[in-house]
């Protein structure tokens, strides 16, 4: 197996992930101020508690939304949908909180929710690290929050899912969450996955997917975890994954495993954290997997709260996707079809000047 190319890194983002716990102390750090009145379509509003909850993210920042769903399960009596495109469900409207999240404030996706949450009349706030997303808030004088600039946005999944949770704590829709144990697990894991310590689980993980398909299984408040690990290895190991979840995977995925001539190229990692339910599902899944020869990782957290069982894995396999791209010798931090996607759209169709346009029009009229 080759070795760990630590100078393919050229960005550190190693040393960004290893730090994730920085990011989570400065957000705690913010006291965020509610606005008395914010610009919609219709005037002047003032906010209340919401019937329902949009939170409007792609990418890093999207999945960010999932987690704090994920993570509030019972707790939060409000719906929540996540919206990872251009409209909003048609439901929404005056009684609607919109919560449009991209770390670069240009995702011109979240954007549009945005100005369309304007036009309904919904209730809005925000999150970024600048961008037309704060030029939106300004706008509407509507509840922002400021993130450190100058990361990746999948790097930055601290900032991102604590500055939701802040934005519900401010809005007075949930109570404080337990992240003083989320901090503590982050910084034990900056010494435990360090590259200098010789029993570092992110390392023997990223060995083990060496030159294998990683096949993400999760299930209750891991079903997001499983996306954002597979997202992981997408953008910064730069390989194909994929994500699926329990029970739905045991009525297709499960045999996809039967033709072990191409399964052999895939290694299963599942998410262990089951009620007693679910407990005898899985096993049983990972008992008929390897009867037909595949390869299966089981992860677990130490954590005994839900928000710190989800970062933990997050930051276990975000951190097994960089080793695992330092042995192929790649560097994390490139991401050239997107930012050629990105570098087209903007060219041809310049959408975020466009929607501040229509923003300035919608709350001045």
């Amino acid at each position: 197996m080759s070795q760990f190319k630590y100078r393919a890194d050229t960005e550190g983002m190693l040393n960004t992930y290893l730090d994730w716990y920085k990011q989570a102390e400065y957000i705690l750090s913010l006291k965020p101020s509610l606005p008395d009145k914010f610009k919609t379509s219709k005037g002047a509003r003032e906010y209340h508690r919401p019937q329902h909850i949009i939170i409007c993210g792609l990418g890093g920042s999207g999945i960010a939304g999932d987690l704090v769903k994920d993570a509030l399960g019972n707790e939060i009596k409000v719906p929540i949908e996540i919206v990872k495109e251009y409209t909003l469900p048609s439901y929404a409207g005056e009684e609607t909180l919109v919560i449009a999240v991209s770390y670069s404030g240009n995702t011109e996706e979240t954007l549009s929710c945005y100005v369309e949450a304007v036009e309904k009349n919904c209730m809005i706030a925000s999150i970024s690290s600048g961008g037309y997303l704060k030029k939106f808030s300004e706008k509407t004088g509507a509840l922002h929050i400021d993130l450190m600039s100058g990361y990746q946005p999948r790097a930055s999944l601290p900032q991102l899912l604590f500055a939701i949770l802040k934005t519900l704590e401010t809005l007075k829709i949930v109570s404080g969450q337990p992240y003083a144990e989320v901090i503590q697990v982050l910084r034990e894991n900056k010494t435990n996955f360090s590259p200098e310590n010789e029993q570092n689980k992110a390392k023997e993980l990223a060995e083990k997917l060496y030159r294998k398909i990683p096949v993400i299984y999760g299930h209750s408040f891991y079903k997001g975890v499983a996306i954002r690990l597979k997202n992981e290895f997408n953008e910064n190991t730069k390989i194909p994954a994929k994500a699926e979840v329990f029970p739905e995977l045991d009525h297709n995925d499960i045999v996809g495993w039967e033709d072990n001539e191409l399964s052999k190229n895939f290694t299963a990692i599942i998410l262990r954290n089951e009620e007693e339910y679910m407990k005898e599902r899985i096993e049983a899944t990972i008992d008929i997997m390897k009867k037909y020869g595949a390869e299966v990782i089981e992860l677990s957290s130490r954590a005994e709260t839900v928000l710190a069982k989800i970062m933990d894995i997050c930051h276990l396999g975000g951190l097994a996707s960089i080793y695992l791209a330092l042995l192929y010798g790649r560097d994390p931090a490139l991401i050239e079809p997107i930012s050629l996607l990105k570098k087209r759209l903007g060219e041809k169709v310049g959408l975020q000047k466009k929607l501040l346009e229509k923003l300035s029009k919608t709350v001045s009229q």
